[in-house]
């Protein structure tokens, strides 16, 4: 294999170091020569670099350049230069930067023939992503350039899993004892359609909707994935509906609404957050991805009866609580909230699904997919967590979903239509 020559364009000495090391890393796992590195601190010596002392065979470019400090834009509007001009010479470029974590950034990057996009501040939990991607550029030399943009040969060299993919989809939209909801059910639906386009396959994957939804046929479902699940599986886990705050006096306690929840019969009708945790900590598939969309506008409200203050949704204790007390070694585990304890998640008229849940579908569809067709579980959420929260900036209480992950940046599905 011949000597590969890659270039980082990248101003702070420190971050210079911290690729370097990674690149070397991408090689010496693989036992071949290391490649030439060559340093660029300033858009000029970069610009020169690539015209003038090539070939190259990867560029490494940050966006902003501190050469131009007064002007962050121009030092922005420069990186982009440099990636065109790259783009133009089909050298493929990946960029990291702390400039990336707007999605409409990423996206025009991606356009203009960008690999990937890595955030700074998350580089640290994406280096063995990184380390492969360019394994997957340089070594397997399994992403190559067409007219107008990448397009991928083959898989090898990039992060799948090996073993099984299982989901339970559950949307209950028509309560009998609370308040309705319009499209809760709409949104297990959607999803349960576009993972079925994925790897994941229908004997795998089982929707609860409306009547269906009990609490008896819930926790039978969670017993299904429990047993069915192994250790090198995948587990997704998406609930829609009513989530529930129980106040009395100084004490807390919350649940899911299954179909049949009775406010003045809580015990037998609804899925305390102790039983949900319990029945998370069974699931012993290496990835676990929870989705709780349980806050709707429109939906319990605060109320009171004789003895009790209800409250809408999870408090973000409750959600801490769900995910810290797992107690597994597996790859990665994730819980998303489709939004903040205080706030109220949205269904907007012009949107045929609830707002977290459409741009939960678009990131699955393709916005949060990778050229392998693979979906990391932090693409995934950072693009779902900037859409939504953009999305929702004008309503009278912004709706900002959240998610905590423990472990590596796991791939949730693989999409079927690159």
């Amino acid at each position: 294999m011949e000597t590969r020559r890659i270039l980082i364009v990248e101003d702070e000495v420190n971050w210079q170091e911290k690729i370097r090391l990674s690149l070397v890393s991408a090689f010496s796992s693989e036992n071949l020569p290391q490649p030439l590195i060559q340093d660029a601190q300033t858009y000029e010596r970069a610009r020169i670099a690539l015209e003038r002392e090539g070939p190259w065979d990867l560029l490494i470019a940050d966006l902003t350049l501190a050469q131009q400090p007064e002007s962050h834009e121009l030092g922005k509007a420069l990186g982009h230069d440099l990636i065109e001009r790259a783009h133009a010479m089909r050298i493929p470029t990946i960029v990291v930067s702390g400039t990336t974590t707007g999605w409409d950034v990423r996206t025009l990057l991606l356009e203009q023939g960008v690999i990937d996009c890595i955030e700074k501040s998350l580089f640290s939990m994406l280096k063995k992503e990184f380390v492969r991607l360019v394994q997957s550029v340089l070594i397997h030399g399994s992403i190559t350039y067409s007219n107008k943009n990448i397009t991928p040969l083959s898989l090898e060299g990039l992060p799948t899993n090996t073993g099984k993919y299982y989901a339970l989809l559950i949307g209950i939209s028509d309560y009998s004892l609370t308040n309705p909801l319009r499209k809760a059910h709409l949104d297990a639906q959607s999803l349960y359609k576009t993972l079925l386009q994925s790897c994941y396959y229908k004997d795998n994957v089982h929707l609860l909707l409306d009547k269906d939804a009990t609490k008896t046929a819930i926790e039978k479902e969670l017993i299904w994935l429990s047993e069915c699940a192994k250790s090198n599986d995948t587990a997704l886990i998406f609930f829609a509906g009513h989530g529930l705050q129980v106040i009395r006096g100084n004490e807390t306690k919350e649940y899911l609404c299954p179909v049949e929840a009775d406010l003045d019969d809580l015990e037998p009708t609804c899925i305390s957050s102790e039983e949900f945790t319990s029945a998370l900590r069974s699931i012993k598939a290496d990835r676990l991805a929870v989705f709780l969309d349980a806050c709707h506008s429109g939906g319990i409200g605060e109320t009171r009866n004789a003895i009790n203050q209800f409250r809408g949704g999870f408090s973000e204790d409750t959600y801490n609580r769900i995910f810290e007390n797992q107690g597994y070694e597996g790859k990665g585990r994730v819980i998303f909230a489709s939004c903040k304890a205080d706030e109220v998640s949205w269904e907007l008229e012009e949107l045929p699904n609830g707002l977290f849940t459409h741009y939960l579908l678009e990131g699955l569809r393709r916005e949060a997919v990778r050229l392998d067709g693979a979906i990391p579980i932090l693409r995934l959420g950072d693009y779902l967590s900037y859409k939504v929260t953009i999305r929702s900036s004008k309503k009278p209480k912004p709706q900002t979903p959240f998610f905590k992950l423990t472990g590596e940046n796991f791939i949730l599905a693989v999409s079927q239509q690159i």
